[in-house]
């Protein structure tokens, strides 16, 4: 079976996206997505395995770590969650503002006090 050919379920994003889901399966989907997501961007508070990745990760992996493989997971939830369901997104906004910000301030404050270059990475 080829792409495009007429045959077999569309798994496209957007016939995905044009499922009539109920909302509050919809809202367990994007709490799973935002789960597996929250870990890989790092969203607090499932982030702190990221300083000791840096940490331990060589000079080229931690800049990989930092340049590439944490954006994948903002990238993720906003081309994967956001568009398959909408609505628990909007329900889920304020929460997910309110962990950002945590996450700034305690990440700026903590990286303040940081004397590895490292750790200040992870944490900046």
């Amino acid at each position: 079976m080829s792409a495009g050919s007429g045959t077999g379920p569309d798994f496209s994003l957007a016939a995905l996206s044009r499922l009539h889901i109920p909302v509050t399966t919809g809202r367990w989907l994007f709490a799973g997505f935002l789960a597996a997501f929250a870990i890989k961007i790092p969203l607090v508070p499932v982030h702190t395995w990221l300083p000791d990745a840096h940490t331990d990760a060589p000079t080229a992996g931690s800049l990989i770590l930092a340049g590439l493989l944490l954006k994948t997971g903002g990238y993720g939830l906003i081309r994967l969650a956001l568009p398959l369901f909408p609505e628990a997104a909007g329900a889920a906004a304020p929460l997910l503002a309110g962990l950002g910000l945590i996450g700034l301030f305690f990440a700026s404050l903590v990286a303040l006090a940081q004397e590895d270059v490292k750790r200040l990475i992870a944490y900046s």
